[in-house]
């Protein structure tokens, strides 16, 4: 299996929180001091698609061709994004009856429920992603804490691999908690990622067993027995993720790249960037 980090999942944090002159680390470690300043703590997902889908990567065939290269390569885009589509098809008509949003509503729940000084106060999914939805969530508010938690989960262009991703930041909503902001923060833009008391990125992967196939072949084998590998790897992978958030937020400072953990289910691996990726078998 392969380690990749580059998923849209983590394109979307970028898109959708705002920017700092300073970049800010992928890991930020909540400071343990913090813990006792939590009342309440408002958990928000936003996940801007409703069903899975087919990640295509851009073509640069046209790269360096000025304009008509452009055309060509939107031209081309627009053809494998329509192809991906009627591939997928079938696989979201067999598991239509499945809810990534409550699903990981429900593990959320469970796994951040179980840390005591966190005092969860509801969890839920929106579906606007944009940084002033997100600044508006924060500042509107009434909770002393805010985390939010972006999802994706796609298939690789060739159908073979299932990516998980969740960017999660916790934001503090109080004069207490926001003296343990690691950096100065911005005032104008809350979701800003200076502004996170902890944020780490979080990627669960299943690829499916044997050599690389078509992307026919693999949309078969998901779809395959009402679609029961797709379903069992979810619901893997939403556990999985829900257990890793809740682990990584009370760890604090530390972890070195590599191995963090094996299991049965497979592997859990600490980037040189601190994220976290579990592989599964």
């Amino acid at each position: 299996m392969l380690f990749r980090t580059g998923s849209v999942g983590a394109l979307l944090l970028a898109l959708t929180l705002a920017a700092c002159a300073t970049p800010t680390p992928t890991h930020v470690a909540l400071a343990p001091a913090a813990q006792g300043n939590f009342t309440s703590t408002e958990v928000v997902a936003p996940v801007a698609q409703n069903e899975i889908y087919v990640y295509v990567p851009p073509t640069t065939a046209g790269a360096g061709q000025g304009l008509i290269g452009a055309l060509i390569d939107a031209g081309v885009d627009s053809y494998r994004a329509g192809t991906a589509e009627h591939d997928v098809k079938a696989l979201r008509d067999t598991v239509v009856d499945m809810s990534f949003d409550t699903d990981l509503t429900n593990q959320l729940k469970a796994s951040l429920g179980q840390i005591g000084w966190l005092h969860v106060d509801g969890v839920r999914v929106t579906k606007e992603v944009g940084p002033k939805k997100v600044d508006a969530t924060i500042g509107g508010s009434k909770a002393g804490a805010v985390m939010i938690a972006i999802a994706d989960y796609q298939l690789s262009n060739d159908g073979r691999m299932l990516t998980i991703t969740v960017n999660v930041d916790l934001y503090p909503n109080s004069a207490a908690l926001a003296a343990f902001r690691p950096g100065k923060g911005s005032a104008d833009a809350p979701s800003a990622p200076s502004n996170a008391l902890y944020r780490n990125t979080f990627i669960f992967q299943s690829e499916l067993p044997g050599p690389p196939a078509k992307r026919d072949a693999n949309m078969a084998a998901w779809t395959a027995y009402n679609g029961g590998a797709f379903r069992t790897a979810m619901k893997l992978g939403v556990t999985k993720l829900g257990e890793m958030i809740a682990a990584d937020l009370q760890a604090g400072p530390g972890g070195a790249p590599g191995q963090v953990a094996k299991t049965s289910d497979g592997v859990e691996l600490r980037g040189d960037d601190g994220s976290l990726v579990f592989q599964a078998n």
